[in-house]
């Protein structure tokens, strides 16, 4: 049998409701649309080209709170097309380590939309508890990490 959730669980996933809530206004102020599916905890989106953000809605509030800053991060750099472009580009192919590179590449990307998403929460003085904002930040960066030592090894296998 499930316990009820506490008087304080509950306050606590209204207040996080309430952000999530001021979130999807922000997008829908940016003509973005913002959709909360039955995903893996992990397939959260951001389709800038489609001007959409795809949300698991498998997770507590308030990560999803931070995920969904995140990806508004993403649409935020996305926003200005050329200066995403020029800092994020493609390696070229005829760099050395062009597996490495792009992968760096990634993580910035990546890294930035954290960093993107936590000053918006700050210019809409939406309340953030950075300690679990860094633990969930850092979550989704060693997968990246974890991704890119995938990706090297098996690039430096086909090289050998």
């Amino acid at each position: 049998m499930q316990d009820k959730p506490t008087t304080k669980r509950r306050n606590q996933n209204r207040k996080w409701e309430r952000q999530i809530g001021a979130l999807t206004e922000y997008c829908q102020s940016k003509s973005w649309t913002v959709a909360f599916k039955k995903l893996n905890p992990s397939d959260d989106y951001a389709a800038w080209d489609k001007k959409r953000i795809v949300l698991s809605e498998r997770k507590n509030k308030e990560i999803l709170f931070y995920v969904f800053l995140h990806e508004i991060g993403h649409m935020l750099q996305h926003q200005n097309a050329r200066s995403h472009l020029g800092s994020y580009e493609e390696v070229p192919e005829h760099f050395c380590h062009q597996a490495q590179a792009s992968t760096v590449a990634k993580l910035e990307e990546e890294l930035d939309a954290w960093k993107t998403g936590y000053r918006l929460a700050d210019r809409l003085e939406l309340f953030v508890d950075r300690r679990q904002f860094e633990r969930v930040k850092a979550g989704c960066i060693m997968s990246y990490v974890d991704w890119g030592s995938r990706r090297h090894a098996r690039h430096r296998q086909k090289q050998d």
